[in-house]
């Protein structure tokens, strides 16, 4: 992935927003599957919550969420959907369970209350230290993508940590919750396998996704709206990374760069740690250079190249030392 430092503020300042990635993808329609964050084989803290990615129940049918310790008891867990749109809907999930060591599993069980209900779609976990809470976001662009069966035009954020989901606060009251891995549901059966590698970066995306729908209101990215992002976490907690603003749509395009965390400018965010001040650079990825950027650059080496002729033309015009 090519990566291309910007001065956000001269972004803003100009009012332009780099496109990111268009591409016409040569591929099959396919069809998304639920998916739980974290992946399955992590170690999770005691009494953990969980994230639920449920694709649009008229595809899967009628179905719930389960969970079983390791016997294959049934345990009860808390259920509650905190974002629904056309794209999915995200149910958290606390789990009843904290003895070091126990294990259970979380599964999309076909059939609703059924007591024949088969389980489907698996993620298994181990209660014990899990890795310690932090989060950055470390690229933000425009996604667009066109192909035969959808598209695809989003702001997305690319992400590090471990986070499980980032909660959108709108400043009008309204809040969107969005998983911090989209491709989770693309994985066709890739969570049941543990031990496999994390992505070393996930993406959170608000916009039209591809084959999905709409992850937030068609409206509600019409003009520039305000927010503060909170990324959270397995334990329960919500840590707050900074405030922004976007906008996507017909009247422009407003990505929320003050959120990219550039190491050296904003720590990443720990166990207590605060969300630091807003990065002065911006990460804009997936994409080439935008013209404005190739442009300043020319022009930034124009300026430098001009101050050395100048600097050597006025040694030379400069008069001889006086002989003693």
């Amino acid at each position: 992935m090519k990566l291309t430092l910007i001065a956000a503020a001269v972004g803003t300042a100009l009012g332009i927003a780099p496109l990111g990635h268009v591409s016409e993808a040569d591929a099959m329609c396919a069809s998304p599957d639920p998916a739980f964050l974290p992946r399955t084989g992590e170690v999770v803290p005691p009494r953990p919550t969980l994230y639920a990615i449920v694709p649009d129940r008229a595809y899967l049918g009628e179905g719930r969420i389960a969970v079983e310790d390791g016997y294959g008891i049934d345990v009860k867990p808390q259920l509650e959907t905190v974002s629904k749109s056309d794209a999915y809907e995200i149910v958290r999930i606390r789990v009843p369970l904290e003895e070091p060591g126990e294990r259970f599993t979380v599964s999309w069980r076909f059939g609703g209350e059924a007591a024949d209900a088969q389980p489907r779609y698996r993620a298994s976990y181990r209660i014990g230290s899990a890795a310690p809470n932090r989060a950055r976001v470390v690229g933000v662009s425009r996604h667009l993508e066109q192909w035969t069966c959808s598209h695809a035009d989003t702001i997305r954020l690319e992400l590090e940590g471990t986070a499980l989901a980032y909660r959108f606060a709108w400043h009008d009251g309204t809040t969107t919750t969005v998983p911090a891995d989209d491709g989770a549901i693309w994985r066709h059966g890739d969570s049941d396998v543990p031990g496999k590698e994390p992505p070393a970066t996930t993406f959170a995306e608000l916009g039209h996704l591809d084959c999905l729908g709409m992850s937030i209101d068609p409206e509600a990215l019409g003009k520039a709206r305000s927010f503060e992002l909170y990324a959270l976490f397995a334990d329960g907690s919500e840590v707050r990374l900074g405030s922004s603003s976007a906008q996507l749509g017909e009247q422009g395009v407003r990505l929320p760069l003050e959120l990219v965390d550039v190491p050296g400018v904003r720590p990443i965010v720990g166990p207590g740690a605060g969300a630091g001040e807003p990065a002065t650079f911006a990460v804009i990825s997936e994409g080439p250079s935008p013209w404005w950027s190739a442009a300043l650059g020319a022009l930034g080496g124009a300026i430098a190249l001009a101050g050395v002729a100048i600097a050597a033309g006025l040694r030379r015009r400069a008069p001889p030392a006086p002989m003693e």
